[in-house]
């Protein structure tokens, strides 16, 4: 998948990422961009860290650049990296809506 041309940048911290976990990311990232298309970068980072009680914890982290907009970003900590991908997912999706939403209503006060 490719986010106006490019493609995003997916790194594992103490974890293997296989081909069936980048193309769950890149098919979920893909949902992301119909919401907003503008996005100019992507960076997931998934992180398996194992706590002394809690287990084995991966924890993912999304970041998306948007032109004249803040970074938004997206963080969860879950057990498997499918879940810790489609609540980051989701996170951004509401991000961007509300921020699309917010447009609209700016250039509908501006007409």
């Amino acid at each position: 998948m490719n986010i106006k041309g490019m493609t995003p940048q997916i790194h594992g911290q103490n974890i293997e990422l296989n081909a069936r976990h980048i193309a769950y990311i890149t098919k979920k990232l893909a949902v992301v961009e119909k919401i907003y298309q503008h996005i100019l970068f992507a960076k997931i980072d998934i992180i398996s860290n194992t706590h002394h009680k809690k287990g084995k914890i991966i924890l993912v982290k999304a970041e998306l650049v948007i032109p004249r907009k803040p970074i938004i970003l997206a963080e969860e900590e879950v057990t498997t990296v499918e879940e810790g991908i489609d609540r980051v997912t989701d996170e951004l999706k509401l991000q961007l809506r509300k921020l699309k939403e917010k447009q609209r209503q700016k250039r509908e006060r501006l007409s």
